[in-house]
């Protein structure tokens, strides 16, 4: 069974020794394999229809009434989607970075003993 790009499977850069997944004309973005955001003076790549995340890029919130970008199953952070800080009542964004709290709990973690946070 194949893996998908996300895991090491599809086309790999064409330049010799890079062994990164190829994104467009056979390079990976390192090698100049992304496309840029048609939005004049904007230098980030696009994510979708030719746009960056900041210009309407990347995939819409499943929400009918939404415009905002999906960060995971299909929703934007405002309709459920991404992960919400472990502890308890808290419904703010976590991250893997943040040992999936949310940035103010993740501070309160240096300073307190981290069983007391999740009470």
């Amino acid at each position: 069974m194949g893996l998908c790009c996300r895991h090491g499977g599809g086309k790999k850069c064409s330049r010799e020794g890079c062994s990164t997944s190829a994104k467009h004309r056979g390079l990976c973005w390192k090698h100049g394999g992304s496309v840029p955001c048609k939005e004049d003076g904007c230098d980030k790549k696009a994510k979708a229809r030719g746009l960056c995340w900041a210009h309407g890029g990347g995939t819409k919130c499943r929400d009918a009434e939404c415009s905002k970008v999906a960060v995971s199953n299909g929703f934007c952070w405002a309709h459920g989607g991404g992960k919400r800080c472990k502890v308890k009542n808290c419904i703010k964004p976590a991250y893997a970075r943040t040992l999936n709290l949310c940035e103010k709990h993740f501070v309160h973690l240096r300073h307190a003993n981290y069983y007391e946070l999740c009470v």
